[in-house]
């Protein structure tokens, strides 16, 4: 027989957990924590997560909601080799990385994360280094197959990755090249259709889904199915420097924030884009990271000042189950 408790004049049932299959609307007590919870359907929403222990903008984010790293940037000062572990609540200093690093690459865990490419100062020749943490050092690994990509996207994890377009260095144009990564070594593999810089990326390496970027600004969305890219449709908004939600499969991706300083995310469901909820701070230069049910956008350049140390979390909504608090 189910017991019940008295919660502010409602008769709630109490389980010593939570039920396996809770249904869409059930609320229960659970004794074992203390809390009172139900099962709601959320609302999609970006809300203000833990701060970056500096400000900083053009960082490269790896990871998962709960467990990401914000790695290098810049603030006023020089670009940093500066790497940050969030826990799901607040910013750690840990292990720099060998290499200063702003705008690289992203693949891969918290635990298990690869970057890479990106520039070490303000118009210098493009980096071709690549480092992989292990969940307390970096190492450097081979190099990208060309002389350095800066400003360029990246997707899949720390032994099997795809570094996509950027730019080659002070002088040069945006690129279509695009390099595939084994855990060993870098291999050209087929170039995007439109060549282009700080867009965004998500997905693995054969499901990839590269979107927006510069110059100017770029809606353009390609899908790769291992072998070939294709146009799809494209951004509500065209917009670069935003971030992405880069670990969910392509089907399902995040792309929010961007040039010219704003609030804008869109969801990517497979076919096309949808505008959601907006950020809570219109940025650009943001780090992205998590899927597209759970994501973050780390630090980044609001209108003014020019450095951030906000982190926004998202929650892309739907059925869940949720704990209620007191105030």
């Amino acid at each position: 027989m189910a017991t019940y408790k008295g919660v502010k004049g409602f008769t709630i049932q109490t389980i010593a957990g939570d039920p396996p299959a809770p249904q869409l609307g059930q609320v229960w007590y659970n004794t074992t924590s203390n809390v009172l919870k139900g099962y709601l359907t959320a609302t999609a929403a970006w809300s203000s997560g833990g701060n970056l222990n500096e400000p900083k903008r053009g960082v490269i984010g790896i990871g998962s909601q709960t467990a990401a790293l914000c790695c290098g940037g810049n603030n006023a000062g020089p670009i940093t080799t500066n790497v940050e572990e969030y826990n799901g609540s607040a910013w750690t200093e840990i292990t720099n990385m060998g290499t200063p690093r702003y705008v690289g690459f992203n693949a891969g865990t918290a635990t298990a994360g690869l970057t890479g490419g990106g520039v070490d100062g303000y118009q210098p020749p493009a980096l071709s280094n690549v480092e992989e943490y292990n969940g307390s050092t970096w190492s450097e690994v081979n190099n990208l197959g060309a002389a350095g990509y800066k400003f360029l996207m990246g997707v899949g994890t720390q032994t099997a990755a795809l570094a996509v377009a950027g730019r080659l260095g002070p002088g040069s144009g945006v690129t279509d090249v695009v390099d595939e990564y084994d855990g060993t070594s870098w291999t050209e593999t087929t170039v995007v259709n439109t060549a282009r810089q700080e867009g965004g990326a998500s997905g693995s390496t054969t499901a990839a889904l590269a979107v927006g970027g510069m110059p100017g600004t770029l809606g353009v969305t390609e899908e790769f199915n291992g072998t070939t890219w294709t146009e799809k449709a494209d951004l509500n908004t065209a917009r670069g420097i935003g971030g992405s939600a880069f670990q969910a499969p392509n089907a399902t991706t995040l792309y929010f924030g961007g040039y010219p300083h704003t609030t804008l995310t869109e969801l990517w469901d497979g076919t096309s884009w949808t505008e959601t909820a907006d950020m809570g701070s219109p940025s650009q230069s943001v780090g992205g990271t998590g899927n597209a049910t759970a994501a973050l956008s780390i630090g980044g350049e609001p209108a003014s000042p020019a450095f951030s140390n906000k982190t926004e979390e998202w929650s892309g909504g739907g059925d869940t189950v949720v704990t209620f608090t007191s105030s």
